[in-house]
């Protein structure tokens, strides 16, 4: 996941995007599947340049899931 700060037609915007792989065998990627949302800044909020990333914890072991 990754969310940050940016501007969008001279509008200040805060956004936060993902990027989840999908695999149908669980050992290669298939697809991957994209998401985006955004809304404009409020007036407390300041503008930085910071751009926070986060993984999301990986199974340990795919093949143990339920099928």
């Amino acid at each position: 996941m990754m969310d940050g700060v940016a501007m969008l037609r001279d509008v200040g915007i805060r956004y936060r995007a993902v990027l989840l792989p999908l695999s149908e065998g669980g050992t290669t990627i298939d697809h991957v599947l994209g998401a985006t949302t955004y809304r404009s800044l409020r007036t407390n909020e300041t503008r930085t340049t910071q751009v926070n990333f986060r993984r999301l914890a990986m199974p340990r072991n795919a093949s143990s899931r339920p099928q």
